[in-house]
């Protein structure tokens, strides 16, 4: 009896022993991973940790250690940024003065604002007030008219600002309000759109020549100034020449960006992880009065219509603000740009402000 029982318990210690070298050197293992049991319940080690961990492109990143275990992150952002700030700006040549007295600083002084100022003087008296005549080059027919800066003097003199009709031979007013520039101690951005003037746009321009004046009939009182910071006009951009077409938004400026191609000048995001993409675009602009425009996003040169905008214009060709948004299904190598039409033809955009994102919400 005792005999038998020493037999069963060396029986059962070489089975365990059997077994326990064959979970350590069996023929499917491979070091330093985790194991798993296959369709015919055989041993296998996983041959790649990440490969068991589907469904997270762009959301987590997994990393095989190579030693049974793996590391979880976040991965980088994926996103795009691109803008445009003001459009085609030109500054003056030079400043005439028929009327009035310079009494501190240069055509230079209205590059920028930057709190120097040229600054006129009116003329007192019967003969007074003040003309001041500011001369510039245009390549293109101008859009709008952005004047920084105040007149500072007395409350019931008017100031206007008027453009030269080289056609008719007048100075046309911007706006018909008899007094453009109220009193003021401080600066204020005065925008004149060329559209609300009577005649064409083409009749404000000969040949590259463009002017306007801020202009105060007499009487003058000699203590009461012009301030001019900055002085700029706005070339149109974009010229649609029939209704519908759309014409994309070129010549931007970089902004922050990661995991998609940029190109500025262009205009265009090209996509380099397949994924699903939050497209959004804030936007400024002036153009051809009483127009309806529109906006949306573009891939690969086709329409995306449920990310857009509708816009009309008032009777002045105003700067009017949109949005396009929207969420896009992209894929690697697809181009992405954004696009401006009107419903009628031989109508001008000019952009005054754009900022425009792509953000990856998820891969694919």
């Amino acid at each position: 009896m005792f005999g038998w029982i020493k037999a069963v318990t060396l029986l059962s210690i070489l089975i365990v022993a059997a077994v326990t070298l064959g979970a350590l050197w069996g023929p499917n293992l491979t070091q330093d991973r985790l194991v798993y049991g296959d369709s015919a319940y055989e041993i296998q080690s996983v041959s790649d940790l990440t490969a068991w961990i589907g469904g997270t492109a762009g959301e987590i990143a997994v990393a095989d250690d190579g030693d049974g275990t793996i590391t979880i992150s976040m991965p980088a952002p994926v996103y795009g940024e691109l803008s445009q700030s003001g459009g085609s700006f030109v500054t003056a040549d030079s400043i005439t003065v028929n009327t009035g007295t310079v009494a501190s600083g240069t055509v230079a002084d209205t590059y920028t604002v930057n709190s120097t100022y040229h600054q006129v003087t009116e003329i007192a008296g019967g003969g007074g007030g003040f003309d001041v005549e500011y001369i510039f080059t245009v390549a293109d027919n101008p859009a709008s008219l952005s004047v920084v800066g105040r007149y500072e003097g007395t409350v019931a003199h008017s100031t206007v600002v008027e453009a030269w009709n080289y056609t008719g031979g007048t100075w046309d007013t911007f706006t018909g309000a008899g007094d453009d520039m109220d009193h003021s101690t401080t600066d204020a951005e005065f925008t004149f759109t060329y559209a609300a003037l009577a005649g064409a746009i083409t009749d404000y321009v000969s040949g590259t020549a463009s002017k306007f004046r801020i202009f105060q009939a007499p009487p003058g009182t000699g203590t009461d100034n012009l301030y001019i910071d900055a002085a700029t006009i706005q070339i149109q951009q974009y010229a649609i020449a029939s209704p519908g077409v759309y014409g994309t938004i070129t010549g931007m400026s970089l902004g922050e960006n990661n995991g998609i191609t940029m190109n500025a000048s262009s205009g265009t995001w090209t996509i380099v992880t397949s994924g699903l993409y939050d497209a959004r675009c804030a936007i400024s602009f002036s153009g051809t009065p009483s127009t309806r425009f529109l906006g949306h996003f573009h891939v690969d040169g086709a329409i995306e219509t449920e990310s857009g905008f509708s816009r009309r214009l008032g009777s002045g060709g105003d700067v009017g603000p949109a949005t396009i948004m929207g969420l896009l299904a992209l894929s690697a190598a697809e181009v992405v740009t954004v696009a401006i039409a009107a419903d009628v033809g031989g109508v001008y955009v000019a952009i005054e402000r754009l900022n425009c994102s792509l953000t990856m919400i998820r891969g694919s």
